[in-house]
């Protein structure tokens, strides 16, 4: 497949997500998830805290963090995010320990 179809074809499931996205969810839960992402890339424990709260996931909110990032908790509170550093067996050890 050529580049250009690709690209065509990333940017158009990309405005169909973005759609759905500001069509379905309300504006509250847009605005706490988008500063959860913020408070997750700052490595922002309580930042992190208030708004897993504000989307009903308050007593687990490490474990939602590192759902939505897909990085393990300890790399997020060391801002390793913010940084750009990934370490995929730091997530992968820190999953042994849920199981």
């Amino acid at each position: 497949m050529h580049a250009k179809i690709k690209l065509q074809m990333i940017y158009n499931l990309w405005f169909i997500a973005l759609f759905l996205w500001s069509q379905t969810l309300t504006s509250y839960f847009r605005l706490n998830y988008a500063q959860l992402w913020m408070s997750i890339l700052r490595g922002d424990e309580s930042g992190i805290k208030q708004h897993s709260k504000a989307m009903n996931c308050e007593e687990l909110y490490g474990l939602f963090s590192c759902m939505v990032s897909g990085r393990a908790w300890s790399s997020i509170t060391s801002q390793k995010l913010e940084k750009g550093v990934h370490d995929p067996n730091d997530a992968k050890s820190e999953v042994m320990l849920w199981c």
